[in-house]
């Protein structure tokens, strides 16, 4: 009996569901693009096998296994290319919604990561609605295993602590209105209650033990909350609250002013400085130029850097040295078609190996050591370069990362074997705690670790669900488009010619534009629009198929020139 439950329920919803509804709900669900176009009605029965594709897809709470279903049986896709074309799109674009959530849901084994995952993906019915995904979940055996991560992920009541759950009463939040709230509002609501929760916990003076120890406990409550980057800021605060701390008990030991000490920290903790590039606009343009000479002598050394300057062709010139956000060593610029690299992280390594950045002006020995060490970076967004160039806007993923940290491995392989300066080079990095960013790279090789440092970047199938959801929505601006001008036209025709004539004179009719221009559109412009509205989405999949596919031919080329250098 239990093997027939899912055809029966398969069978059941297609009886209850029109075929148009269906299509809606594959696209409201996974995707949350309310209002796609409607599948015409007509007589033509699905088969057995599409039926079921459609129905687990078009469930309220979908099989997250439906949509590597879906498009690994070409059959099924093919019978609704044939018979029902105009569904065709959508199901596509919701089977790889649901097989990027497949990723998602099986990357990540820690509860901040994931939820930051989901977040990222404000559209979907998932993070609107959380107890879908927990659902969706518990119905899917390869997953109903991980439901207490998903839980802690999705800030379900159930997680929340009875001292918690008080802390939310006093904004009124209970579990009845709590189910209701979509993600972010959960997350939004947990730190403002947690912010009031800190602020009466943290009561000690700041350069006291207990002052530590009180907010080394909020820390250890609130963390879950964090970004990266606030949870790096907070762990370096209670850091230097510990180091204050033992200064000032050494002072009361001695017998030295020690309140003295500790009115002069001001009540908290000196904020970290943040490093500046202390360069004139001259000086930095004129450093520009030299890393990127020395930077591609480096490069044309082994054969993964000559690579990496051919798919550099149609780049700007020369690097920008720039403050890039939390974490970013360099950074692809689309717009400018360049390069730039972090000042910071230049100014870090620059110092690990003994120089200032403005040594790298004057001293020859300087700028080539630095180069040497920052190669592997314009490497990894030259890669990217290319990636802009060849695909259509919005096909960035975490696919094209892994490409990039495939080259940028080849080519540290590569040359660290072919030349013999750059070994000691890492080891001073080493000892100055700069190389940390260097010798990660091969740690990103791992799906794992990447998909954990890339959570917020779309997978490649998210990235072609959204091609396909852009020609959708063209599609639906020249169906509109074609629709007013068909109106129009008609309220025309059903005037006299005086009483057009006179409007038209006036400008009524069309707004203030000629009345020849409406005409021209009538008989060129509306001709191709009703062209173009018959396959604009149908080409937005065949655009994410190339995608989809150059994807692959990359990972391949990367996975042979990888295999092809000496590891180490």
């Amino acid at each position: 009996m239990k093997l027939l439950r899912p055809l029966l329920a398969a069978a059941l919803a297609l009886a209850l569901l029109r075929p148009a509804a269906a299509q809606v709900r594959v696209v409201a669900a996974e995707s949350g693009a309310e209002g796609a176009a409607s599948a015409a009605a007509s007589g033509v029965s699905i088969p057995a096998v599409p039926l079921v594709h459609l129905a687990r897809m078009a469930s309220p709470t979908p099989a997250v296994s439906a949509g590597a279903a879906f498009l690994a049986d070409k059959p099924a896709q093919a019978w609704f290319q044939a018979n029902r074309p105009e569904m065709y799109p959508s199901l596509v674009r919701g089977a790889l919604a649901l097989k990027d959530w497949q990723k998602v849901l099986t990357a990540h084994d820690d509860p901040r990561i994931l939820r930051e995952a989901v977040l990222s993906r404000p559209d979907s019915q998932f993070a609107q609605k959380p107890g879908t995904l927990l659902a969706a979940a518990a119905k899917d055996p390869a997953l109903a295993g991980r439901l207490p991560l998903y839980r802690a992920a999705a800030l379900d009541w159930s997680m929340i602590s009875p001292e918690t759950r008080g802390l939310l009463a006093q904004d009124g939040l209970a579990e009845e209105r709590w189910d209701g709230l979509t993600l972010n509002d959960r997350y939004a609501a947990l730190r403002a209650a947690y912010d009031r929760w800190v602020s009466a916990a943290v009561t000690a003076p700041y350069g006291s033990e207990q002052y530590a120890d009180q907010y080394e406990a909020a820390l250890e409550k609130t963390k879950g909350l964090m970004s990266d980057e606030e949870l790096s800021t907070q762990l370096k605060a209670l850091k230097r609250a510990r180091a204050d701390a033992d200064e000032i008990s050494h002072l009361r030991e001695t017998g030295q002013d020690a309140d003295a000490a500790a009115a002069a920290l001001g009540g908290g903790p000196a904020p970290e400085p943040q490093p500046e590039l202390d360069m004139s606009d001259a000086e930095t343009h004129a450093l520009e130029l030299a890393l990127t000479k020395a930077v591609n002598r480096e490069l044309l050394r082994v054969p993964a850097g000559r690579r990496a300057l051919t798919r550099l062709r149609g780049a700007a010139p020369a690097l920008l040295v720039a403050k890039l956000p939390y974490g970013a060593l360099g950074q692809y610029l689309p717009q400018q078609r360049t390069i730039a690299v972090d000042s910071a992280f230049l100014m870090e390594t620059a110092a690990a190996l003994g120089y200032s950045p403005r040594d790298l002006l004057t001293s020859r020995r300087a700028l080539e050591e630095t180069a040497k060490v920052l190669a592997h970076v314009v490497v990894h967004e030259g890669v990217h370069h290319g990636q802009f160039r060849d695909s259509p806007p919005r096909s960035y993923s975490q696919q094209w990362e892994r490409e990039a940290f495939m080259a940028q491995a080849a080519y540290l392989r590569q040359a660290r074997a072919a030349d013999p300066q750059l070994e000691p080079l890492i080891e001073r990095l080493k000892a100055g705690g700069a190389a940390g960013q260097l010798l990660q790279t091969e740690g990103m090789l791992d799906p794992a670790a990447l998909a954990d440092s890339y959570r917020t970047v779309p997978t490649l199938e998210r990235a072609a669900s959204r091609l396909i959801l852009g020609g959708q929505k063209l599609q639906a601006s020249q169906a509109s488009r074609v629709r007013a001008i068909e109106a129009e036209l008609a309220l025309r025709r059903r005037r006299d010619a005086g009483a057009r004539a006179r409007l038209e004179h006036l400008g009524v009719v069309d707004q203030g534009a000629a009345p020849d221009d409406l005409r021209a559109r009538a008989t060129s412009d509306l001709r191709a629009w009703r062209r173009a509205l018959a396959d604009a989405a149908a080409k937005a999949v065949e655009q994410a198929g190339r995608l989809m596919d150059r994807s692959r031919a990359e990972h391949a080329v990367w996975t042979a020139e990888l295999a092809a250098a000496p590891a180490r």
